[in-house]
């Protein structure tokens, strides 16, 4: 794989989308979290970087696994909800970020409707590192980065692979960082759903696949996607009964399959069953890593945060970070 220049400076990191990371980036990102499995990390205390997570839209998985993902590394962490505070009296974001770095915060960890949204916070930022845990339909980096450290655990390399994305690709930010992480890492990416969301400007290697049944076929593993219906437009409507029919995977797409061409099993929550999926079948099918996924969420974000602030950390922590970094 060929590094290209970050878009950051690396003495002041942000995470915004999967373009923001070099090659080298991406895998230290994932060898720590790796170790960081494999090994306790109480010896690790972050405690002089306060955390802000900044949930504009409901979450579980994600804002859950940001939280544990600081306790575990002693990041004292709050939650801020904007209509609480005083943006909803007219204060200027500018001034809230001020504010916070006045407070001492030094990660701000941001979910907006809002596509760009942790990108316009970056730039009104001295000391803050910024993460993008979802903006508007555009990226999720750090799901995608978790989507490879799982299947990284299966294979240990994506290259060569063929990984099947299914559904509602158009609204999906999950599905775009996926996108560009996993062609980054080597592998082959097939999308298949309704033709109205396949977007048009999917990277050209992308494979268009027409049916349920051929993705399921090709798939080495298979990332199920949840019809994202508050992205919708009001001129986009929603047939779920032909969504139904075409495009929800059940168990008889997969055993029609010989059980070792059977693929793994992804999705990134949360899941409507009967809609996308078959109910049940995520959770007894022997090749679902659905709560792996959550899982990994964990150590993939701590890797995240440390290696924001691994230039400062040599510092304080580098013996310990020896033992981490590769």
């Amino acid at each position: 794989m060929t590094a290209h220049k970050s878009a950051t400076p690396q003495t002041h990191r942000h995470l915004l989308d999967i373009s923001s990371l070099t090659n080298e980036d991406i895998l230290t990102i994932l060898r720590v979290a790796a170790r960081l499995k494999r090994q306790t990390a109480e010896r690790i205390n972050l405690s002089a970087y306060p955390c802000l997570l900044l949930f504009e839209e409901p979450s579980t998985r994600t804002h859950l696994s940001f939280w544990r993902a600081c306790h575990q590394l002693n990041i004292p962490t709050t939650s801020l909800n904007t209509q609480w505070s005083s943006l909803a009296k007219g204060e200027t974001w500018h001034d809230t970020i001020q504010t916070l770095e006045a407070l001492g915060f030094r990660f701000l960890v941001v979910r907006s409707p809002q596509k760009y949204f942790p990108h316009q916070l970056a730039q009104f930022t001295r000391t803050l590192h910024i993460i993008n845990a979802g903006d508007g339909d555009h990226a999720h980096p750090t799901q995608a980065l978790l989507d490879a450290f799982t299947l990284l655990e299966i294979w240990h390399t994506l290259k060569d692979k063929t990984i099947g994305i299914l559904g509602d690709i158009r609204h999906a930010r999950v599905a775009h960082s996926d996108i560009h992480l996993f062609l980054r890492l080597g592998a082959r990416v097939l999308v298949a759903g309704p033709t109205e969301w396949l977007p048009n400007n999917l990277p050209p290697s992308v494979i268009r696949v027409s049916s349920i049944e051929k993705l399921v076929a090709q798939a080495d593993a298979l990332i199920v996607l949840r019809v994202q219906k508050e992205r919708f437009t009001q001129s986009e409507t929603l047939d779920l009964t032909t969504y139904r029919q075409h495009w929800m995977l059940r168990t008889a797409h997969i055993e029609a399959l010989p059980p070792d061409r059977q693929p793994w099993l992804m999705h990134p929550g949360p899941m409507n069953p009967g809609i996308e999926i078959e109910p049940e079948l995520p959770y007894r099918y022997p090749r679902s890593l659905i709560l792996r996924q959550v899982e990994n969420g964990i150590y993939v974000r701590m890797g995240v945060f440390l290696w924001m602030t691994a230039p400062t950390l040599w510092q304080e922590h580098g013996w310990l970070l020896r033992t981490l970094l590769p």
